[in-house]
């Protein structure tokens, strides 16, 4: 809100309150994970957004596959796994107006060279699938080289120019999900992702459904 310009980025090595969505706690041990925020002032509306969150879990993946060669995906909406375990979560906070976004904060926290016995079962760490230290400043460099490039693809572009990556990558497509949405429990087949980042849910009354946030359960 003071005006910081777009693309600042602070990074931390620990947190004593990180979150998740939803306001769960995001464990943070010191040292061993990258914890940053980045802010953007998207040429976007609100409705948009989902697919910004979209767009930070293509990056992450992108940048865990240049620093170690594993294949991450994307559970829908906001995390990215390794080997069934989550590696990294992604918050995504804003002001907003009716007809724009003023500003988001796009927060990534990424297991890195964290050590199993400090992660919940969970969750894993790039050293940890890799068994070799990655390095917490190599890795912030990529990812954000990373980000830098398909931010600037959906500015150019949208959520159309990474869609199909988006598409690649999910864990959750073609597959029979159940999804807390307004409250209620939704099951049915992810078909798709459209053009604002909502997951597309054919249900078991053959009704396609649109859910722009809620949580997975494979």
């Amino acid at each position: 809100e003071s005006g910081a310009p777009e693309g600042t980025v602070v990074i931390a090595s620990s947190q004593s309150k990180g979150k998740g969505r939803m306001g769960r706690k995001w464990i943070s041990p010191k040292n061993g994970g990258l914890y940053l925020s980045v802010i953007l002032r998207p040429p976007a509306d609100i409705n948009e957004v989902p697919s910004l969150t979209l767009v930070a879990a293509l990056s992450v993946s992108r940048a865990i596959k240049a620093l170690t060669g594993l294949d991450a995906g994307i559970k829908w909406p906001n995390d990215i796994l390794l080997n069934g375990k989550k590696v990294c979560g992604i918050l995504t906070e804003m002001k907003a107006q009716p007809d724009k976004v003023d500003f988001l904060v796009l927060g990534i926290g990424l297991n890195v060279d964290t050590w199993q016995k400090d992660l919940p079962d969970e969750a894993v760490s790039l050293r940890e699938v890799t068994g070799e230290k990655v390095g917490l400043t190599r890795t912030a460099k990529c990812l954000l080289e990373e980000m830098e490039k398909d931010y600037f693809t959906f500015k150019k572009d949208g959520f159309s120019g990474l869609r199909n990556e988006c598409r690649k990558l999910s864990l959750v497509l073609d597959r029979v999900v159940e999804v807390s949405h307004h409250g209620k429990r939704i099951k049915g087949t992810a078909i798709d992702l459209d053009e604002a980042g909502a997951l597309i849910v054919r249900t078991e009354e053959d009704q396609r459904v649109r859910i722009l946030s809620g949580d997975v359960v494979l």
